[in-house]
């Protein structure tokens, strides 16, 4: 019983997640000059965490082939959200950091996306807003516990 319950728990959250982003992405998308596709703003985040990436922890990241990623990168290159540059520890290397019309772009966007939630959950009741609160605060913790 509990394990059919986990199952069920396990695919709602993946159903309303996958339905977050779609939705999300798709008003941000109508919104704003910048929109940037999930994949992209993955990577641009993830490149703007650590300051530098590789495409091979790119690719790895998003779980795409390095040609994949590549080609999502040529495209941000081409945008002047990104720079290649030569990696100091190895010449033969490219190293990923984000311009400063990128900087804006992800700031912009989650700006838009932060906005357009905000929108979607103003009809919660404060108690309803705890709840989701606690809910995500579980399943952060769950998660970071898990990976430990």
């Amino acid at each position: 019983m509990a394990d059919e319950m986990v199952k069920q728990c396990a695919a709602k959250l993946l159903e309303t997640c996958r339905w977050v982003v779609r939705t999300t992405k798709a008003e941000i998308g109508k919104r704003s000059s910048a929109a940037l596709s999930v994949r992209e703003t993955v990577a641009m985040m993830m490149i703007g965490e650590k300051n530098s990436a590789s495409l091979s922890a790119i690719s790895e990241h998003l779980g795409c082939t390095l040609s994949g990623a590549s080609r999502m990168i040529d495209g941000l290159v081409d945008q002047g959200y990104i720079a290649r540059a030569t990696a100091e520890h190895d010449r033969r290397q490219l190293t990923l950091t984000l311009t400063a019309d990128g900087r804006h772009a992800l700031e912009q966007a989650s700006a838009e996306e932060m906005s357009y939630m905000v929108d979607m959950l103003s009809s919660l009741t404060p108690t309803e807003c705890s709840m989701v609160n606690l809910v995500m605060d579980l399943l952060r913790r769950n998660i970071t516990d898990s990976r430990l």
